[in-house]
Formats: C-alpha cells, structure tokens, sequence
C-alpha cells in the first residue's frame, strides 16, 4: 500500500552528505549573523538584486541572496540534486534556504534588511576558474570534476555557466556557484566539452544509482520543501534517463549526433507526469 503524501511529508530525509557538511548546513540555517557586506547589486532575469557577504558567530560565512523567492528554491534545488547524483562530490557549496535580519549600509546609510533568501557557503579560498591557468593542460582529477559540472549543468537546464566555477587549488577542488538560473523552460545546450569524449565510468554508475536508489527520496524532500513544480522534476528526469540512456549504448560517450536529442527535453515538451516514474 502506497503512503500517504501527509505521512511522505513528515517523515525525516537523510540526505546523502557527511557529518561535517551536516554540520555546515545546520550553521548556515540557525546560526545568528554577526556582520554583513554588501558585495554587488545584479539583475537576474530583467530584475535588479543584491547579494551580501554574512558572517556568522562560528565564524564561517555565506553568500547571502535575498528576496528572489523562485530563484531562490532553484539554487537549493541545485544543491541538493548535486548531492543525490553525485553523492562523493562537492561540486556545489553548502546551501540553504532561511530568513536572516541583517544590518548594512548602502550608499553611507545603515538599513537593517529581513528577508528570505538563498544562503550558500562562502568558499574564501576559492577563485574563479579558467583554463588559462594550466597552460592547455587541467590535471585529470580537475577534468572529472568538469565532466561531472557539465552533465549536472544539462541535467538542471542551467542557463549561463561562464564565470560561476571557483577553484580551490590547494584542494584540487571545483565549485558551482549563481545556480539559481535553473530548470527553465527553454531549449538547452549540451556543453560541447564533453562531447566525443570518454567520461568516467563512476559518472555511469552514480546517475543510474541514482535512478534505482535515490531519486525517490530526492523527489520527497523536493516536494516537501516545495523547491520545484511537478513539470520541472519530470522534465529533468527524463534528462538523466535520456542521459544514462546514451552512455550505456556508447561504452560512456556522448556523441555529437545525439546532442540534438537531449537538448530536447524541457518541461514546455514533457508529457509525463510525476506519478510516471
């Protein structure tokens, strides 16, 4: 007999991470701010934003996104599909969802903003990404990390990569930060870096594992927190079934032939519902 969606609701979700990253989300979610900084004002989507710099009593910090509601979901949505795909991974920092009263001053005058908003770890080691730097040529374990943001990158729909991949090169370590701009409706683009080429065989394995063990539970906790509607889950699994799909006919390589095929799937075409799966 299937549970019913009260009794799903209620029940506790592990999610897939360890003890210290447990402790990290639960800091970002109840610690108190200590003191704020405004970093940039941006438009997202046609709308102007800002997005501040908070640091907490313990000490750690976070990027802070108030006020974008949707945007907001879609950048823990983010976080948490990059856990339950990729389990061994940290391609995504840390990132919650909570109301923070903070005070800043703008323009020489002090406001105290209350808001909800996105809260994702501040990673201060981190710089922004680029190829230049290895002079043509990214150590493997680098290489995996970016087959495995690319695949994520599609399997979201996410809209505009560029600039948003920090580094950490003590710890040999890539980020993917501003995910908000996720799981539209709209044509995707399979990133052409991983086309023709063979991509790690754990990738494989952790997206059908992932079919089989834990999209179920990934589903439930999306649903409960209310991260994304029914036609933005099914849309991108079809993506990752699409996907596994390709790999396993081509010994886990994406031919260019058929990038067209899964740029196809966006919620405008979906046809099946979330009872499909």
């Amino acid at each position: 007999m299937r549970e019913s969606r009260e009794k799903i609701l209620k029940k506790e979700i592990e999610l897939p991470i360890n003890e210290k990253e447990r402790e990290i989300l639960k800091k970002l979610e109840t610690e108190n701010p200590k003191e704020a900084f405004l970093i940039k004002s941006e438009k997202v989507l046609g709308k102007p934003f800002n997005v501040f710099l908070v640091n907490l009593d313990s000490g750690i910090s976070g990027i802070f996104k108030p006020g974008r509601g949707e945007l907001n979901r879609k950048e823990k949505a983010v976080y948490l599909l990059s856990k339950f795909l990729f389990p061994q991974l940290s391609l995504v920092p840390p990132t919650e969802i909570r109301e923070m009263e903070i005070k800043i001053k703008i323009s020489g005058v002090e406001e105290t903003i209350k808001e909800k908003g996105s809260f994702q770890l501040w990673i201060p080691e981190a710089q922004v990404f680029s190829k230049e730097k290895f002079k043509g040529k990214i150590p493997n374990n680098i290489e995996n990390q970016l087959f495995y943001l690319w695949v994520l990158d599609y399997i979201i729909a996410h809209k505009d990569r560029r600039g948003n991949i920090l580094i950490d090169e003590n710890k040999s370590q890539i980020y993917a930060i501003d995910n908000e701009e996720s799981f539209f409706e709209r044509p995707l683009e399979i990133n052409p870096e991983i086309l023709d080429k063979k991509l790690p065989p754990e990738l494989l394995k952790d997206l059908e594992d992932f079919l089989s063990e834990r999209k179920d539970e990934f589903k439930k906790i999306i649903e409960k927190e209310e991260l994304l509607d029914q036609r933005e889950i099914s849309a991108f699994l079809q993506r990752v079934e699409k996907i596994v799909k390709i790999l396993k006919e081509n010994q886990g390589v994406i031919p260019k032939e058929n990038a067209k095929d899964l740029e196809k799937i966006y919620p405008k075409r979906v046809q099946k519902t979330l009872s499909d799966f």
